[in-house]
């Protein structure tokens, strides 16, 4: 029997309550297999859902930690646009630094542009 497409808001809030319980989470397929086991066993939720949905939640962080790999269209995090970070030399020649996105922070430079792991942490309020 296929499992569902959980809804958006119920994810929502049981990913701040896990993150908030837990403060931090070492890697993707933890949360996943967390969520998974609170969500109703008729659904389910891949990945990349969750990793876009978390981006949207103000109060949880994403940190990636990555690895050598080709540079990515999109965000690998959110899929969401990447801006270009570029310093002059001393020639005057503009040159790509490294690759900020525009929606949830990610990072990526110096021949590093593949995520090898995501941390998913607890901002606390100032």
């Amino acid at each position: 029997m296929a499992k569902k497409r959980a809804d958006k808001k119920l994810l929502m809030s049981i990913l701040a309550e896990i993150i908030k319980e837990r403060k931090e989470i070492e890697t993707q397929r933890l949360l996943l297999e967390i969520v998974n086991k609170r969500l109703n066993s008729k659904y389910a939720v891949s990945g990349k859902r969750l990793r876009k949905i978390i981006a949207e939640i103000p109060e949880i962080g994403i940190a990636t930690k990555n690895i050598c790999g080709e540079m990515p269209k999109a965000c690998p995090v959110c899929n969401g646009k990447l801006k270009g970070v570029y310093v002059k030399n001393l020639q005057g020649k503009k040159i790509l630094v490294s690759m900020k996105c525009t929606r949830c922070g990610y990072k990526g430079g110096s021949g590093k542009w593949r995520v090898g792991r995501y941390v998913f942490y607890w901002k606390p309020k100032l």
